[in-house]
């Protein structure tokens, strides 16, 4: 693909999630987090994983991880993923206007490989929000597949990626179908439910997420009990949000 990822200028995120998942998967580290409030229980196995968002499919790429005693629970859950690939392509698949009795999964896939498409996933175009929270406080709603964005430059231009090159735009295959936009730059909604002075420390303690949250970045909210209660404000400081 001619575009690679917007989200990350064209670099896997393999390599940081292995990193993640053996310093999680180890004891020491385990036992110093316990230390500090943080217990990991001992039958808990760190994963990680790829997500190919031209054709949605998982792969867990340290499965050697994972103990004998856990083997049918790692199948139970790459049978789940696979699943989740599957029902995701047939929603997609809509977007490319492909025939009602075509083959999604097959379908898909090939239109990933055609190099005379311009427009081979739409994986991640129309994106606006990021949800951190218990699942089960969205597992009622649609959101539409709407889980990324590009990133807006005032009113310069945008960059592709989080520290891409500027540009004055988007190219038009990559926005719009030909028909109607199939994205639309927005900033980012990042919803966390947790205490704000939790979310406090973390913006204290790095200099860079702060920035971007008391620039206008993104758009920075706290869920209290499934509410979203308090918008970000700058300054380590929060508005209430009404009802």
């Amino acid at each position: 693909m001619g575009l690679d990822c917007g989200a990350c200028s064209g670099h896997s995120g393999r390599p940081n999630a292995e990193v993640a998942a053996a310093v999680l998967n180890d004891g020491a580290v385990r036992d110093g987090l316990a230390e500090r409030g943080l217990s990991i229980p001992d039958d808990t196995v760190f994963l990680a994983g790829t997500h190919n968002t031209i054709t949605d499919e998982v792969t867990v790429v340290n499965r050697e991880a994972v103990p004998s005693e856990h083997r049918a629970l790692l199948h139970d859950l790459e049978d789940a993923l696979e699943e989740a690939g599957r029902r995701t392509r047939k929603e997609r698949a809509k977007r490319f206007h492909l025939p009602d009795d075509a083959e999604v999964d097959e379908a898909v896939t090939d239109r990933s490989r055609d190099w005379s498409q311009v427009r081979p996933e739409w994986g991640l175009a129309g994106c606006m929000s990021f949800v951190i929270a218990p699942r089960r406080r969205t597992e009622q709603l649609d959101l539409e597949g709407r889980s990324f964005l590009h990133n807006v430059v005032g009113e310069l231009g945008v960059l592709e990626g989080n520290a891409g090159d500027l540009r004055v735009g988007l190219p038009w295959q990559s926005v719009h179908d030909g028909d109607t936009y199939q994205h639309e730059p927005l900033r980012l909604n990042v919803v966390i439910e947790a205490p704000r002075e939790a979310i406090n420390d973390v913006l204290d303690a790095h200099d860079n997420v702060r920035a971007l949250c008391d620039n206008g970045w993104l758009q920075l909210l706290a869920m209290d009990e499934g509410t979203v209660t308090h918008r970000y404000a700058g300054d380590l400081t929060w508005t209430p949000v009404e009802a």
